[in-house]
């Protein structure tokens, strides 16, 4: 079973406003490469912040930081984690499979109702989700600065100029820290629970068309 579909259907049916961004986001635009985790903006209002978290938590995600998981639905404790911790994403894992897990913005990247309101609405087979516009994508990845996100931006380019499309600008964070924990959940992970991770980001780039499908053989 792919890691990720699920996520997104039970979202879906707890009602949420969430936009794929980050990597994922960079895959479902086309571009075929592997990322570890999903980045997701919400809409942090309390009570849709709220449907999200129990959505994620009914499908047995925990909170990664020593905190209760529906602390995130209110402003103020995002605010102290904001200032007191310098948290950028509120990160939740699945104890059963460690290679399935969502980060979801504490404080929105960019104003969340233009986020919502310009992303791509994409099919990936059995639901549909949001993924965030190339001009907004590349305005997050070119503050954040890191080579892959400087390679992410070369690649979301060439797709632009192949649809004839224009770009924006703009600017974001560092992320060295959270990838690196990310390989560490990925070293920590079986051989098995790498693969089923492995088969999940070949389907959704399929999906996506990021990678030809192959021809049916003929029997």
């Amino acid at each position: 079973m792919n890691l990720f579909i699920p996520l997104f259907a039970a979202l879906n049916r707890a009602d949420v406003r969430y936009v794929i961004v980050g990597g994922l986001a960079t895959v479902l635009h086309g571009h075929a490469r592997l990322t570890a985790d999903v980045d997701l903006a919400i809409d942090l209002s309390p009570e849709a912040a709220r449907r999200a978290v129990e959505a994620l938590r009914d499908m047995g995600l925990k909170a990664r930081a020593p905190v209760e998981l529906l602390d995130f639905a209110v402003p103020e404790r995002r605010r102290e984690w904001i200032e007191q911790k310098g948290m950028r994403v509120f990160s939740l894992f699945d104890p059963s499979q460690p290679m399935r897990e969502v980060d979801l913005f504490v404080e929105s990247p960019m104003d969340f109702e233009a986020l919502w309101r310009d992303s791509m609405l994409k099919d990936l087979g059995s639901c549909w989700v949001h993924v965030a516009s190339i001009p907004h994508l590349i305005e997050m990845k070119r503050g954040a600065g890191r080579p892959q996100d400087v390679l992410d931006i070369e690649a979301l380019e060439e797709i632009v100029k192949k649809r004839g499309s224009t770009l924006a600008e703009s600017s974001q964070g560092d992320w060295e820290a959270r990838r690196k924990e990310q390989l560490v959940i990925g070293l920590r992970a079986t051989p098995a629970q790498r693969l089923t991770w492995l088969e999940s980001m070949i389907e959704l780039a399929w999906n996506s068309g990021a990678l030809p499908r192959r021809p049916a053989q003929p029997r």
